[in-house]
């Protein structure tokens, strides 16, 4: 049986009469070749309403959203009519079963013979063959996985990647905000804003109207979030292309509303013209938010109490005869005054307007909110997804641990200099993997937190109790923004390691150190001793004393080199030959697992052959390699060594960027030819002539560690070369003025593999 093939995921939608029906369902699906999502097993009944209703319908409906497919079983209630028309809404495949308490009462039945409960069809909104019209739209019972497009489920797989999901920004919402009684001033917008821009990748998105139309926004609130659109952190939306058809288009909608709206009719134009659309919608939202409103006021069975009933029984009303106007409060107002309505029927309906504002928005990008404002809490636990990753409180923690308090508490005028230079650099190499492990922080302390409650307070107050008592010491000394950045990388590198040494916590960040990370290198240089390492991180420029960049992945440690000529450069030191458990064999090979690299290439020092045509440092470049202990001894009278090994061939792209990089290379003499490999270290005049004279004089000189890596490099398919200097001849004298001579080989290897990287075409 094939245990890891996709298959499609299903909602199970059925009456609360037939909660019981619950396992035989499951089976079904699961005997059917699908995995069932079942709203009764996952909520245990809604759990024994120790939450409101419509908590659980929220999240029926988002499971609706996520699934494949979602298949109907048994007599239709007015809560899975409703799911039926938001699969339909969402072009979601739905079928239809009849429903019995063993298997084989369950059969897929046409949409006509599908029955509703009575509640279903009380009220007379629709009659009984308009519901059958609309179910058998949504009708696809021959659906393939194949066919259908990701699912949600599957765009989510990705948010572990470095580049994260967008960041809607509905703190900056009006409306959302006075229906909390919240109303956001500049410190709090300054404060979130900077949270969201240096503790993490995403790009930041809202409606254009946002910024336009919140009172609570100062200028210079707006300069910030100008600075951040022109930077390309901040994408301003509208389905206008330009601001003057904008502007004329909120002119129409807030006819009715111009007291709220006075920016509209009698503001300064050019005043806000620094926020133009970066991305434009082919809808308007208030069709949309529209069409959210009347599902919402049409499912009145699922009213939680009485002001929820008259909320909806109004909102129906108004949306029926609602013309052209904006989905405002003020809209709904009239007809709530009519009825003499109580203030929390209004109070709903503003909750309501602004969670299908954004959720029309975050459906749009597929995006995420931040969360931890403090006034905003009811959105958060109605709209958050991946909690606590956008956590602003624990950002702000993190990032202050990491030596960025400064920057996020001091004025933005007081560091604009700091800032610009900072949005420059947003989304480097540096700045993504302090992001990547921020949420590798957060995401490996959430997982451990499930039994300290599940209340996004309670989770969030026990990873702060945590990363409270985890002490790391950036680097004071930075005062360049890129320098404080690196800085904070590899404090929250210090902070990660000190997570996963913790025997609570190692296995589960080493499984989301897999999952989010993305450890991937362009190049792996490989050495095989202290002295070739020392020779790379100084052509590196990386200096003794200087902070080293580990990545500690499996049982080996790497060492990040950082980009050069748009190559991301890492270094793993071997130990000496090809076999044993810490040989370049085994170490190169599990380097290709965990870091995917596209060129392996082996810098350090080998042995020549010839001492009246090569000095010492020449640089050796391997145009093949051959095993010297593959060999077949005759047993005759004419006893001879034959080798048996191949002679393998380097990578002809990787042996062309050297060859090309030769041809500038100022700092001595670069031979192609053959090296000769092995475990033997060769320091005897007559075993070398011997080998050499086994390649018919063909070999330019020999090592220990290349028959390693060319046998990593075929079974991992990765192109290979080795670079490597002379220091010494294995004659008898390679004790003779050893280390100096050897620190001069390495660094000329290693100088040449720089500069063939750094001429490009790596990547």
């Amino acid at each position: 049986m094939d245990l890891v093939s996709q298959l499609p995921v299903v909602y199970t939608a059925h009456s609360k009469l037939s909660f019981y029906c619950r396992d035989v369902i499951c089976e079904f699906v699961l005997r059917s070749g699908a995995v069932p999502l079942n709203p009764f097993r996952m909520f245990e009944y809604f759990l024994n309403d120790r939450v409101e209703r419509d908590l659980v319908r929220r999240g029926n409906n988002n499971i609706v959203r996520i699934a494949d497919e979602t298949w109907v079983f048994g007599d239709i209630s007015d809560g899975v009519l409703f799911e039926i028309e938001y699969a339909l809404r969402l072009e979601k495949p739905v079928r239809y079963f009849s429903l019995g308490t063993e298997l084989r009462d369950i059969k897929e039945i046409d949409v006509d013979e599908a029955a509703f409960e009575a509640g279903a069809l009380e009220g007379g909104r629709r009659s009984e063959d308009e519901l059958r019209r609309m179910m058998r739209s949504a009708s696809h019972p021959q659906t393939c996985l194949a066919e259908l497009p990701p699912s949600r489920a599957e765009e989510r797989s990705m948010i572990g990647r470095m580049v994260e999901r967008p960041v809607y920004l509905n703190f900056l919402d009006r409306e959302l905000g006075e229906a909390v009684r919240f109303r956001l001033s500049h410190p709090v917008m300054e404060h979130a804003l900077k949270c969201l821009l240096l503790g993490t990748a995403s790009p930041l998105y809202c409606g254009i109207s946002l910024v336009w139309e919140n009172t609570g926004l100062a200028e210079s609130s707006r300069r910030i979030l100008a600075s951040a659109t022109q930077a390309g952190a901040l994408h301003p939306v509208s389905y206008k292309a330009s601001v003057e058809e904008f502007y004329e288009s909120r002119r129409l909608l807030y006819a009715h509303d111009e007291d709220r709206y006075p920016m509209y009719f009698r503001g300064n134009l050019q005043a806000l013209d620094a926020i133009r659309p970066a991305v434009i919608k082919e809808d308007g939202t208030t069709e949309k938010i529209s069409e959210q409103m009347l599902l919402w006021s049409m499912n009145r069975g699922q009213a939680a109490d009485e002001a929820e009933r008259i909320a909806k029984e109004s909102s129906l009303q108004s949306l029926l005869t609602r013309e052209e106007e904006a989905i405002t409060i003020a809209y709904f107002n009239r007809h709530l005054r009519r009825i003499s309505a109580p203030p929390t029927a209004a109070a709903v309906v503003r909750r309501q307007i602004s969670t299908a504002y954004s959720t029309h928005y975050l459906d749009f990008y597929n995006g995420v909110v931040p969360t931890g404002l403090r006034g905003l809490e009811v959105f958060d636990m109605m709209l958050s997804e991946d909690f606590p990753l956008y956590d602003v409180q624990l950002l702000e923690l993190l990032l202050a641990k990491f030596g960025l308090g400064a920057l996020v508490s001091a004025p933005w005028e007081a560091a604009e200099d700091d800032w610009d230079a900072f949005l420059a650099m947003r989304g480097s190499e540096s700045h993504l993997r302090l992001c990547g492990l921020i949420r590798l922080i957060l995401r490996t302390l959430a997982t451990t937190a499930q039994g300290f409650g599940g209340s996004q307070f309670s989770l969030r107050s026990y990873v702060q109790s945590v990363i409270r008592r985890i002490d790391v010491e950036p680097d004071p000394r930075p005062e360049r923004p890129d320098l404080r950045i690196a800085s904070a990388e590899i404090a929250a590198e210090a902070m990660a390691q000190t997570i996963e040494h913790n025997p609570y916590y190692g296995a589960i960040m080493a499984q989301h150190r897999r999952e989010l990370m993305d450890e991937r290198a362009d190049i792996l240089l490989v050495t095989a001793t202290r002295t070739e390492t020392r020779a790379v991180l100084d052509a590196f420029g990386i200096r003794s004393g200087d902070r080293l960049r580990r990545r500690f992945i499996g049982d080996n440690t790497y060492l990040d080199l950082n980009i050069l000529s748009g190559a991301h450069v890492y270094l793993v030191e071997t130990e000496m030959g090809s076999g044993g458990a810490s040989g370049s064999a085994l170490t190169i090979a599990e380097g290709i697992q965990a870091l995917r690299p596209k060129s392996l290439v082996m810098v350090g020092i080998a042995f020549g052959l010839d001492p009246a045509r090569q000095r010492i440092g020449d640089v050796l470049v391997s145009k093949q390699v051959l095993s010297y202990e593959l060999q077949r001894r005759s047993g005759s009278q004419d006893r001879r060594t034959v080798l048996r090994g191949d002679r393998i061939s380097a990578s002809p792209r990787l042996l062309g960027r050297c060859r090309s990089a030769a041809v500038d290379w100022d700092q001595g003499s670069v031979d192609f030819g053959l090296v000769m490999s092995g475990d033997k270290l060769v320091d005897d005049v007559d075993f070398r002539d011997e080998l050499a004279a086994l390649t018919d004089g063909q070999a330019i000189g020999g090592e220990m560690e290349g028959a390693g890596l060319c046998a990593a490099a075929y079974r991992g398919k990765t192109d290979w070369i080795l670079i490597k200097a002379v220091c010494d001849w294995a004659d008898g004298r390679k004790g003779y003025r050893k280390e100096s001579r050897q620190k001069e080989a390495a660094r000329k290897a290693a100088s040449f593999a720089h500069h063939m990287i750094e001429a490009g075409g790596m990547v």
